[in-house]
């Protein structure tokens, strides 16, 4: 997968790196699609293979509470709150359990509860018949509330570790092999990678460009531009329309003029044409490494705000 199969990519080429560099590398996919976790989760992308991670996220409870919760891929949330008190002839237990009914959550959050009094039976000579007796008693006398608060709470945070920018350039090196044949003209990225090279700020940084990227849904969008006259060839990545970034793949480049762009509708699970183009001088490219984009934090904000919107009206939303 050009784009990790964890964000929901399709685009594939077994032309990208072999097995044994896929498997050295395959963390640098972990840090990016880690920094895009709670995004992703909302979203739940159709993958390849495997399910969408669960997430953590607090949200504010029906008195004003802030609840820490995990949410799956599906929508089922869990979360509890424990406070076991042991002497030689008595337990007490105080627990909340947060879930959604009738959901495999649900069954996780009784077990921790039954796992509890397994661990006292076993110390106190009960058999599992005492356990699942006592069980259906707190069951059958449990308080249940409901809460209408669908509103999940999170902190977006791009490149935290500082290994995502190798994410991204991992991308942006894959496209360049997938639309092309001649890898010699940016050598020099590919052995960065290879040495995990994470100081890339000087061909690597957000990217976030008014008009250029569509936002009618939420895609992942990759553009690449091969400029013979600027002697440049760069990638525009963005995933989700959240995480946008700008790669320099060569400042040398000395092969023929390439344009070529890949627009995957993650809602409508489709590929649509990308109609939009760039052109960019070597000093304006050589300006916009030199320092963050200004008003970064509400740019980045925007577009975390744009995927949020889609799934709001997404039907079935959860």
């Amino acid at each position: 997968h050009i784009i990790p199969n964890a964000l929901g990519g399709k685009l594939k080429s077994r032309n990208i790196l072999c097995s044994k560099h896929n498997n050295e590398l395959s963390n640098i996919d972990n840090s990016l699609c880690n920094d895009l976790l709670n995004i992703t989760n909302l979203i739940n992308p159709k993958r390849d293979n495997g399910e969408v991670a669960e997430a953590k996220f607090k949200l504010l409870g029906d008195a004003g509470e802030v609840k820490e919760i995990v949410r799956s891929g599906n929508g089922e949330v869990k979360g509890n709150a424990v406070k076991v008190t042991k002497t030689d002839d008595k337990l007490v237990i105080n627990m909340q359990l947060f879930h959604t009914p009738h959901s495999k959550a649900e069954e996780e959050n009784i077990n921790k509860l039954r796992k509890i009094l397994q661990d006292w039976a076993k110390s106190h000579s009960k058999d599992n018949e005492w356990v699942e007796d006592e069980l259906s008693k707190i069951l059958a006398n449990v308080e249940i509330t409901e809460t209408n608060n669908n509103v999940f709470h999170f902190q977006a945070q791009f490149n935290k570790n500082g290994e995502s920018f190798l994410g991204l350039l991992k991308i942006a090196i894959g496209y360049y092999a997938y639309c092309t044949d001649n890898v010699n003209s940016i050598e020099k990225v590919i052995r960065r990678l290879e040495k995990r090279d994470s100081n890339l700020t000087d061909i690597i940084n957000y990217y976030y460009s008014d008009g250029f990227l569509y936002t009618d849904s939420i895609y992942h969008t990759l553009y690449l531009k091969c400029d013979k006259k600027q002697q440049v060839a760069y990638v525009i990545i963005s995933l989700y329309g959240a995480y946008q970034a700008f790669v320099l793949l060569s400042n040398k480049y000395q092969g023929e003029d390439k344009e070529y762009s890949y627009c995957y509708d993650l809602l409508k699970h489709s590929e649509v044409p990308f109609s939009n183009h760039l052109v960019l001088t070597k000093d304006e490219i050589f300006s916009l490494l030199k320092e963050y984009p200004v008003n970064l934090a509400e740019k980045m904000k925007n577009g975390v705000d744009n995927v949020l919107k889609h799934l709001i009206r997404r039907p079935n939303a959860t």
